[in-house]
């Protein structure tokens, strides 16, 4: 009565076995991407690539893991927030452990592009760029006036760039015309002001790559890689980013200071905050304060 189990258990645990004529067009397109199929397809025997292989669990990458490297591949790294590891493998150690229980998706370690022209249609901005401001009463233009004619893509409106500062050097962020205002701060307190420059991003660069995807108007790439809301202008409200507290704190309060009723001249919308703690301790209950205050501007 316990060979069966036994045999079953031989069976869990032996490596799969693959028949020789199996190629890449073999591989099952539900656990693997075609791109790396396309890669696989190129490779000679002994050439090896890096693979991102994702597991349905954890428990599944723990019991794969000594039959994967029992195979001769390289575990290069391990992912922490999801079940999945990064491998340097040739063509048939890829299409063996796509076979193995518990994987869930297999993609090659590809190079990272420059695809800010795709994003904006996968996120749908293209097709608001092309339709016209329509009010109640009909469209909020001049008909017979095609020439005023224009679509949302967020012209009268301004961006408050709350992060390391912005390089208004950039030709997608011209100061003066994109980039409106330049705000940067050295230190905390009215000992250190805010001053206006062309390049107050100058430590970093995080806040010129966030101000280039919110409203960069694409000049350097002839107009294909504009942002979000290529027809917004932007405010930079930077500075050191070490010390959080005058970026965090007094970067809000600038925008509230400048965007409240009564005080928004550039008619301030929207204050983009694309950062977070790296061992810093935030009061929850402040940020919402200082984020609430923010009237009629979106956070």
């Amino acid at each position: 009565m316990r060979a069966l189990p036994l045999l079953l258990l031989c069976l869990l645990i032996a490596p799969p076995v693959l028949p020789s004529s199996m190629t890449p067009e073999h591989a099952d397109v539900r656990v693997v991407d075609r791109l790396l199929i396309d890669v696989l397809r190129g490779m000679d025997g002994a050439d090896r690539t890096e693979v991102i292989v994702q597991f349905d669990s954890f428990r599944s990458l723990e019991r794969s893991e000594d039959r994967i490297g029992g195979l001769g591949v390289e575990i290069v790294a391990h992912a922490r927030v999801l079940p999945a590891i990064l491998v340097n493998a040739t063509r048939e150690d890829v299409l063996a452990i796509s076979s193995m229980p518990g994987v869930r998706w297999m993609e090659h370690n590809a190079r990272m592009h420059l695809m800010l022209d795709l994003s904006t249609t996968v996120i749908g901005a293209v097709d608001v760029w092309n339709r016209v401001p329509v009010r109640d009463d009909g469209p909020d233009q001049d008909l017979n006036d095609l020439s005023k004619l224009y679509g949302i893509d967020g012209r009268g409106v301004t961006i408050a760039i709350v992060d390391t500062g912005v390089d208004a050097g950039h030709p997608d962020l011209d100061y003066g015309e994109k980039v409106i205002e330049n705000w940067h701060k050295n230190g905390p307190g009215d000992s250190d002001p805010w001053i206006e420059m062309e390049n107050s991003d100058t430590s970093y660069g995080h806040g010129t790559h966030c101000a280039g995807i919110a409203a960069g108007n694409g000049d350097a790439s002839g107009g294909r890689r504009k942002g979000v809301a290529p027809g917004a202008t932007i405010i930079g409200v930077g500075g050191d980013w070490t010390p959080v507290y005058w970026v965090v704190y007094e970067g809000l309060e600038w925008v509230y200071e400048h965007s409240r009723p009564g005080n928004n001249p550039h008619n301030i919308r929207i204050v983009s905050n694309s950062w977070g703690g790296d061992g810093q301790e935030y009061d929850p209950d402040d940020l919402i304060k200082l984020a609430a205050g923010q009237t009629n501007v979106v956070v």
